[in-house]
């Protein structure tokens, strides 16, 4: 009966490593293309208010 509880918390680690290898698979939606035209501010004059 100890062998069978010490599975089961074997085999939920197990499945709970896999669940956080799976979902950190994938690309994030928020990630841009890094064209440098998308990612650089204008330009701001010396001495303006901002």
């Amino acid at each position: 009966m100890r062998l069978l509880k010490y599975w089961r918390l074997v085999l939920l680690a197990l499945v709970f490593g896999m669940a956080v290898i799976v979902s950190n698979c994938g690309t994030p939606a928020n990630i841009s293309n890094n064209s440098p035209t998308a990612t650089t501010p204008a330009a701001v004059p010396p001495g303006a208010f901002r």
